[in-house]
């Protein structure tokens, strides 16, 4: 069990998590200033079990195949239920539905290939209402505006994005702004934010689930960045401060099926790509090689047929592929030096 003390809390002063034995969450006890407890148990099957909490008893979660969740369904105390459809457009969440309703509905446009939202349309009547976000450098919205530039919702979020203070004026009273970091999504019954293939707490600034690689992505298997300001994990896999400015000179794509694999297992899959780029372009080689002599050796499979499992690097030179932070499956080939 692991206890945090607070100080100074407005609502509590005292919080206690219990973890699994694989390092999952299953529950967070918040003890208000009169004593009374609220208790959020976690069960990993796709629901969330409430004990103390104002306006639900329970809430549920559906994923796919790629681990995506596609809805949550969250049951009042008197067994009403309301759920929450979303909509995917491969690892970015490009849209949200209330229950059935087919006259309603949030679709959102990010930056090009990455996970910084730009604008949200609603759906209504006879075609959509756009809204426009001003955001952080760490893609965290800071406030949406209409088409006349007025705002009508404003944030305000701690350094690890925990909401502190939100404000809507006229028709934003209507709307619903849950995202927060890149990729991040607020579910208001938990406190939590969905990041894909994680869930964050940003009351600690810690996911609530081990590194899916374990110790191979660091030894605080439970961290997201080391600054939240600059840093950014949209899915929950890896963090990043750079924006993806190299000099690329090669570029790999993992088959989705690979996203949680190891380094190793990515780096192998991106040198097999690139032999046979390499292979079947004598131009492409020759470019290769005029840059990096010997290149096409070292990434060349060996005895047994396996491709190696690390960057090619050699005499004067070395390189690394690249994860894209904002392009799912995207390995670029970057000078090592270059490489944060």
């Amino acid at each position: 069990m692991v206890r945090v003390a607070f100080s100074g809390h407005p609502a509590y002063r005292e919080a206690r998590y219990r973890y699994d034995a694989l390092g999952r969450r299953t529950a967070k006890t918040l003890t208000r200033h009169d004593g009374r407890e609220e208790e959020t148990e976690f069960l990993w099957c796709g629901r969330v079990a409430f004990s103390g909490h104002p306006a639900y008893q329970e809430a549920s979660y559906r994923y796919d195949a790629l681990g995506r969740r596609t809805a949550k369904t969250l049951t009042r105390h008197d067994g009403r239920e309301e759920e929450t459809g979303f909509l995917w457009c491969g690892l970015r969440l490009y849209g949200e539905r209330n229950g059935d309703a087919t006259e309603s509905g949030t679709l959102y446009i990010y930056n090009e290939g990455g996970h910084e939202p730009v604008a949200r349309a609603e759906r209504q009547k006879g075609g959509y209402r756009l809204y426009w976000y001003r955001t952080a450098l760490n893609g965290l919205p800071e406030s949406l505006h209409d088409k006349a530039g007025r705002a009508v919702w404003r944030g305000r979020c701690d350094e690890w994005g925990a909401l502190k203070q939100e404000s809507y004026t006229g028709e934003g009273e209507k709307l619903r702004q849950n995202l927060r970091f890149a990729g991040q999504y607020f579910d208001h019954e938990t406190g939590l934010h969905y990041t894909t293939f994680r869930y964050y707490d940003p009351e600690n600034g810690h996911f609530t689930q081990p590194d899916p690689i374990g110790l191979a992505g660091g030894l605080n298997q439970y961290a997201y960045a080391p600054n939240a300001l600059t840093w950014i994990d949209p899915l929950g896999l890896a963090s990043t401060n750079n924006p993806g400015v190299y000099d690329v000179h090669g570029e790999a794509h993992l088959p989705s099926d690979m996203y949680r694999m190891s380094d190793g297992k990515h780096f192998q899959e991106a040198n097999r790509q690139l032999y046979y780029q390499m292979k079947n372009d004598p131009q492409f080689k020759a470019t290769l090689e005029g840059k990096y002599p010997g290149i096409f050796e070292k990434v060349s499979p060996g005895k047994r047929g396996a491709f190696p499992r690390k960057a090619p690097t050699g005499i004067g030179w070395e390189t690394t592929w690249h994860h894209h932070e904002r392009v799912a499956g995207l390995l670029q080939l970057v000078d090592g030096p270059d490489h944060n």
